[in-house]
């Protein structure tokens, strides 16, 4: 047996400590007290943690290949980067869940709850003090670590240019979606 300690990945407070044969059964056992749990770069390749809760759980860069996370509560969760291929995550809650750069490959999602998301995050950047007055022709889309207006991206998108992602592909098709989602919210907002 081994002795394992999970702590809260923003106050660093202990949340669950014992002892297990390893820590995928570690957290198996502590499965109902992970709430802001760090769990960056942890290997749950095929754990059984059904019913878990997960909220604001930090597991960046996990291995949750195969996992069953069924039922779980992932809400607010930071999976960047993290490998849920395979994974049952039906009726899973991953309600404002970081999703960038998540493999969710033959996932299991019936029922779940996730947020819209891309392989590359999206965010506005206000060229305006005010939240009610907005220039939309100066306010500037960005998509990963490129930065257009919305006239330029509607342009780009268009064409026939690429960056990284290859046009066609189901990311791509992720990325032009939460641009039309983000452009929509701007036009919505401020035309």
């Amino acid at each position: 047996m081994e002795t394992f300690t999970i702590k809260n990945w923003r106050t660093d407070e202990i949340l669950c400590e014992g002892e297990a044969e390893n820590f995928k059964e570690f957290v198996q056992i502590n499965k109902g007290n992970l709430k802001d749990a760090n769990l960056k770069f942890t290997n749950l390749e095929d754990a059984n943690i059904k019913g878990a809760y997960l909220e604001g759980a930090y597991l960046g860069r996990a291995n949750l290949k195969g996992a069953n996370l069924e039922d779980t509560n992932l809400e607010g969760a930071n999976l960047d980067c993290a490998n849920l291929s395979n994974a049952n995550l039906s009726n899973a809650n991953l309600e404002g869940a970081n999703l960038k750069d998540t493999n969710l490959k033959g996932a299991y999602l019936q029922d779940s709850i996730i947020p819209i998301y891309s392989k590359r995050n999206i965010s506005i950047r206000l060229p305006n003090p005010s939240i009610e007055k907005q220039d939309i022709n100066k306010i500037k889309v960005i998509i990963g670590c490129k930065t257009k207006t919305i006239t330029e991206w509607d342009e780009w998108f268009a064409s026939d240019k690429e960056f990284e992602t290859k046009r066609g592909t189901f990311e791509f098709k992720q990325i032009q979606a939460m641009y039309k989602a983000y452009r929509a919210y701007i036009i919505e907002l401020w035309s």
